[in-house]
């Protein structure tokens, strides 16, 4: 189902964007952008898995 997938990874980005502008919350920054970049990277290597795993069983 790759409306899934991409509702999984829209779910995340539009919930970051809307704590920043409308909540004004702040990213941390300096060494904290490892975990945060490593993070986003394994949310999107576990869609992008997913949605391999769902096309290979068609």
């Amino acid at each position: 189902m790759a409306s899934q997938s991409a509702l999984t990874l829209g779910e995340a980005t539009i919930s970051l964007a809307l704590g920043v502008l409308l909540s004004e919350e702040h990213l941390r920054g300096h060494w904290w952008l490892v975990p945060e970049v490593l993070g986003v990277g394994l949310v999107g290597v576990g869609v992008f898995a997913l949605l391999r795993a769902e096309s290979a069983r068609e």
